[in-house]
């Protein structure tokens, strides 16, 4: 639910010392009922998707103005018929968005006997799509979360000219508009493409007069479990006579006392306008829903719009409005050099390759599209750059790589050398030999190798073994494994580390390997491999013990919360997967979300 806020409210109060006095304030409208997102949840959303936010607004009746006269012909709506009056909202907390700028959302011209909107369009975007991730934001509401304040604004300034300006800005943002995210206002504000706007802007700061304000408190947490939309409602009534309890002479009502009964009571007051904020997620901006695999929920490869030309000269005039008015192409060039440049050259190519990876962050969801736009820009210097070792051995962090093995396939990369890099824990106690060490790190290495097939397993998991149950969090492979080799073949981890051991709750040693997987909805997941050395002869030969009992258990099962607790008493390094370079302290929560980044 979204958290009550406190409201800056300014009762806008005039007429006779005993007669109804007009109150006008913004209220909140009650959310409406969250629509769930398959790719989403609240454990598992940044960088999985992207957010778009516009705003309608809407006036009682349909009307385009709004008379001032209140019904008993007492004084106007508005500000003592000011010239203009300009209805604000400011977003915070969005990634690559302007927060220090008021957006006008409608703008209203006295024309000596109404209100009117100088422009009217469908709806107005305020973010365009943007990646879901939690922003530092200094003008932020509460922590790294989202948040809008609106406002109403009376203004000085002539209204033959803000009526000009506000024309341009208004036509601009609507969903009229076409070519990226720099001709909606926010972005409009954010790259200073439009000295009309900036006057209007500038008209805004300097010289109006803000009457009211209503902050509206988000959380990451409900955009992206399906809440569809915010409501604001300017509202009018006047203020009415009663006897408090205890008085026995009847009393006019105090503009104050007439906000909170509007505020507590939704059937008081006369609607004027309503402003609704809607979200729209979406998992790519390079492809729509039906473009996705079912699996990894990122866009298909080989397909038109996956094509190398088509991304980098992406978005088209008119299709998107994801990035700021730049095609790929235009945003790797826009600094000299440019990435692009600088992976053509050997001895430069690790950090153009770092640059590049950063360029594309920036604007694109990390765990969605960068994998597509960073392997088609690097197809655009070298066609077969992933047959090429001296190529992408530099190029390649973790992070990408695994995403691009997961868009293209394990086997995008023929030539690759795993290296191997212990992800023991640090604190092992005396019952920790090498040998558990030696097979773990095999086991991590056919999990992560690019050919990986169910004869790299046969020599760790020997005949018999019985079987480990399916997650149930996993897409079941068809056909379904009936072997040990072919249940970790299908796995297909996109991260393995923290080789650690313990003492189970039967008193028996207990060896261990976190794992992170795709689930079925596309999202990282994290697992942990558990194995149970026997005692005597046979076994795998790197174990020199034979495996008395083996499972993958699901680490964000309730069930399963005692493992995170185990991981968290072993420290690793700080290049582990489940390393804390922080050195902060960490709850068990902490560590799996670092585990699903």
């Amino acid at each position: 639910m979204i958290r009550p806020s406190i409201c800056l409210l300014l009762a806008l109060a005039t007429g006779l010392a005993h007669a109804s006095e007009q109150v006008v304030t913004l209220v909140q409208g009650s959310p409406p009922t969250k629509v769930p997102i398959s790719f989403l949840s609240a454990a598992d959303w940044e960088e999985q998707g992207y957010v778009r936010v516009r705003v309608q607004v809407d006036n009682a009746n349909g009307q385009t103005c709004i008379s001032p006269t209140a019904t008993h012909g007492f004084d106007n709506l508005f500000f003592d018929n000011k010239l203009d009056v300009a209805i604000t909202a400011r977003v915070v907390g969005f990634s690559n968005v302007d927060s220090s700028r008021d957006i006008p959302i409608a703008v209203y011209n006295w024309n000596g006997t109404n209100y009117c909107k100088s422009a009217f369009q469908p709806a107005i975007v305020l973010v365009p799509y943007t990646p879901l991730r939690s922003t530092q934001d200094p003008g932020a509401l509460v922590g790294e979360q989202p948040g809008i304040v609106v406002s109403v604004k009376s203004l000085a300034q002539s209204k033959q000219q803000l009526t000009t300006y506000a024309q341009v800005a208004l036509a601009l943002s609507s969903d009229l508009a076409t070519g990226g995210a720099a001709t909606t206002v926010a972005g409009l504000t954010k790259y200073g493409t439009a000295p009309g706007l900036k006057s209007l802007l500038d008209a805004l700061s300097t010289n109006s007069v803000t009457e009211q304000t209503l902050p509206i408190r988000l959380l990451w947490t409900d955009i992206v479990t399906g809440l569809p939309s915010v409501s604001v409602i300017l509202k009018r009534a006047e203020t009415r006579r009663y006897t408090a309890p205890g008085d026995y002479i009847p009393r006019r009502e105090r503009v104050d006392e007439a906000i909170a009964r509007i505020r507590s009571d939704s059937s008081q007051g006369d609607e004027l306008l309503t402003m609704t904020f809607n979200f729209e997620v979406r998992r790519s901006v390079l492809v729509d829903r039906g473009q996705l695999d079912p699996h990894s929920m990122l866009p298909k490869p080989n397909t038109t719009e996956t094509q190398v030309d088509n991304v980098l000269n992406f978005p088209k005039k008119g299709v998107s409005d994801a990035i700021a008015g730049l095609t790929v192409n235009q945003l790797l060039n826009a600094a000299s050099p440019s990435s692009l440049a600088q992976t053509t050259s050997q001895a430069n190519r690790s950090s153009g390759c770092s640059k590049l990876f950063n360029d594309l962050k920036a604007a694109f969801a990390v765990k969605v599209d960068v994998p597509v736009l960073f392997d088609a820009a690097l197809q655009s210097v070298q066609r077969d750059w992933n047959q090429q070792p001296n190529f992408y051995t530099p190029c390649l962090k973790p992070e990408i790589k695994a995403g691009i093995e997961t868009y293209q396939g394990q086997s995008y990369f023929p030539n690759m050398v795993v290296q191997r890099e212990t992800e023991l824990a640090l604190n092992q106690g005396a019952v920790w030999n090498n040998y558990y060490e030696e097979y773990l790190e095999d086991f991590k290495d056919a999990l992560l190798s690019s050919d990986r097939g169910a004869d790299k397993f046969k020599a760790l998991i020997p005949d018999g073994t019985v079987l480990p149950e399916w997650p149930k969090s996993l897409p079941t492979p068809n056909p379904a494994p009936t072997s040990g080799s072919q249940f970790f073949a299908d796995l297909a981890p996109v991260k393995v580390g923290c080789i650690f051991g313990f003492v189970d709750t039967r008193g028996k040693y207990t060896i261990a390997m976190t794992m992170v997987t795709r689930n079925e909805k596309g999202n990282n997941h994290p697992y942990i491999l558990v194995v149970r050395p026997g005692s005597g002869a046979g076994g795998p030969s790197t174990l020199h013990a034979p495996i008395e009992w083996m499972a993958v258990r699901d680490l964000d099962e309730t069930k399963n919360i005692g493992y995170a607790g185990l991981l968290l008493q072993s420290t690793f390094d700080d290049h582990s997967i489940c390393g804390n370079p922080s050195g902060k302290p960490r709850s068990a929560e902490d560590l799996l979300a670092s585990l699903r980044s």
